[in-house]
């Protein structure tokens, strides 16, 4: 049997260029780490380790990065939907209620 924890950190950075203040697109990326701890037990006996993975593939760096693209639609002054699709890293697409302070 094995049991797994994932730690995964990133810092993300966008650049907006909206034609408008209703309607924002950005692009952006991040950069960050990727962490799995793991607990195997065979014939009873617990064995642990730290690895990093993607998408099960063992690596030696634990470095983890993403590249994004994304829509933002203001109804309001301060309320919006939005829209992003990511590749490398969790979610590959993503949509949401936007809220300006």
């Amino acid at each position: 049997e094995l049991a797994y924890t994932r730690l995964r950190m990133l810092a993300k950075f966008s650049f907006h260029f909206g034609p408008n203040e209703k309607l924002d697109f950005y692009t952006g990326g991040g950069i960050g780490t990727n962490r799995t701890v793991f607990t195997e037990l065979e014939d009873g006996i617990s064995t642990s380790g730290t690895y990093t993975t993607y998408y099960g593939a063992l690596t030696t760096i634990p470095i983890s990065w993403r590249i994004n693209f994304g829509a933002k639609y203001y109804f309001t002054k301060n309320i919006g939907a939005g829209a992003e699709v990511g590749f490398c890293g969790a979610p590959l697409a993503s949509l949401g209620i936007c809220f300006k302070f």
